[in-house]
């Protein structure tokens, strides 16, 4: 069941973007059912997931512009 709601949140997250190839989606290392999802426009990087059964995203900061 924890497969299929992942699955269907990894197609979800996918789906996003408006142009093909924006977004990659990839598992976590740790293998816990979690995954990471990269803005390849902006680099914004976000960690999702559940947390007591509910699906939670993180956002980490998009790198600093090149000087």
């Amino acid at each position: 069941m924890m497969k299929a709601v992942l699955l269907c949140l990894m197609l979800m997250l996918a789906g996003c973007g408006v142009q093909a190839g924006r977004y990659q989606v990839s598992p976590n290392a740790a293998g816990n059912g979690g995954l990471w999802r990269l803005d390849t426009w902006t680099g914004e990087l976000e960690e999702c997931g559940f947390q007591s059964g509910k699906p939670v995203c993180h956002v980490f900061p998009a790198p600093a512009a090149k000087k």
